[in-house]
């Protein structure tokens, strides 16, 4: 391969990885809108289908550039949580953790006890052996477990706390955090689709110049940005005072043209 054609090629990967940052930056960007979308009920249900239509556009057309260029897909930054802990006898040093990521192992090991323990009982009752001992061990690993979550739970901020129960549901003895600042909200879900329609803007010109079936993913980008600009008007209904500058005509005449109609 010619020196001019390497420098080609590697420009090229070079502007591949360009719009993998910036696809998965905005991938990123609207999972948190996902979760603030929930948060302040802003039509959850129809926003968050459409965003996820667009995180699973950023997923396809990663791997269309991974097939590309495999070198470009990224390592593994942490293994997922194992099933089942370790054997105590063969793991080896004890990992250094913080107290929140030792509290959160122990929370996740005691809630395999707990599985276990709850489906050893009945067969145990039903086999007459030594039930009444394993409905001890499952009541003493339940008050530890508590304990663990009552620990994580009070240093959690508001925002950490609704995100934990979207997941995995709200532990019935701890209180219910309070509902985001609507007004605040909002403005915070508005910067953060702003920034995501500024990546994909990004993005479409860089397809152009890729040439990467620039039809195809043009389409798939203008969507994007339609179902992003769809959610900003709803915002604004809300909160006329985020307007843009440019918008703020087009804005007052259909204001202008809705209470014409109501006349």
């Amino acid at each position: 391969m010619s020196p001019a054609k390497r420098r080609k090629v590697g420009a090229r990967k070079q502007a591949y990885d360009h719009v993998l940052r910036s696809m998965w930056s905005a991938y990123h960007v609207l999972i948190e809108c996902c979760h603030d979308i929930e948060d302040i009920d802003l039509d959850a249900a129809r926003n968050t289908r459409d965003l996820n239509l667009i995180l699973h556009w950023v997923r396809e057309a990663s791997a269309e550039i991974y097939k590309l260029y495999p070198e470009l897909v990224p390592s593994d930054r942490e293994p997922p949580p194992r099933r089942w802990p370790k054997d105590p006898k063969t793991r080896g040093a004890t990992p250094d953790l913080t107290r929140d990521e030792a509290l959160e192992r122990v929370r996740r090991h005691l809630e395999l006890a707990q599985l276990i323990l709850s489906e050893s009982v009945p067969f145990a009752r039903q086999l007459q052996l030594a039930s009444e001992g394993l409905d001890e061990q499952l009541r003493k690993v339940s008050e530890v477990h508590k304990a663990v979550v009552d620990e994580l739970w009070k240093d959690l901020p508001d925002e950490r706390k609704r995100a934990w129960i979207r997941h995995s549901g709200k532990p019935e003895w701890v209180t219910e955090p309070p509902q985001p600042d609507r007004h605040k909200a909002l403005g915070r879900l508005n910067e953060k689709l702003e920034t995501a329609s500024k990546v994909l803007d990004d993005c479409a010109g860089l397809v152009v110049d890729l040439e990467l079936e620039p039809k195809t993913h043009l389409r798939a980008i203008g969507s994007c940005l339609a179902t992003i600009f769809e959610v900003q008007d709803q915002i604004y209904s809300e909160r006329p005072d985020l307007i843009p500058e440019f918008l703020r005509p087009s804005y007052e005449l259909r204001t202008m043209e809705a209470k014409d109609q109501q006349h």
